[in-house]
């Protein structure tokens, strides 16, 4: 998932003009999708979703900071994706 990019954007998916050596092998490594719907069209929304896996509004990130506004944060009570992987045993290495 990356910031303002759309699907079309990337060399994997045959954009003639832009390079992208680095998601391409990636992309020749792995599974790829055709079809993904996100959250939202802000990042700090989007992101939220695809940790909880819920919509923004349920999660309470429906906004992105704005200069001169409070910072927007994930709801304590949320319960995020790597909040339960580390529950399974997956560990944070590096």
């Amino acid at each position: 998932m990356t910031d303002d990019q759309g699907w079309g954007d990337l060399g994997c998916y045959g954009h003639p003009h832009l390079k992208t050596p680095n998601i391409d092998a990636f992309a020749e490594q792995s599974l790829t999708f055709t079809d993904f719907h996100a959250p939202s069209a802000a990042c700090s929304p989007s992101r939220a979703g695809l940790l909880t896996g819920r919509t923004p509004y349920r999660n309470g990130m429906y906004t992105i900071h704005l200069p001169g506004k409070p910072l927007p944060y994930l709801r304590s009570s949320e319960i995020t994706l790597p909040t339960i992987l580390r529950q399974h045993g997956y560990a944070h290495t590096t």
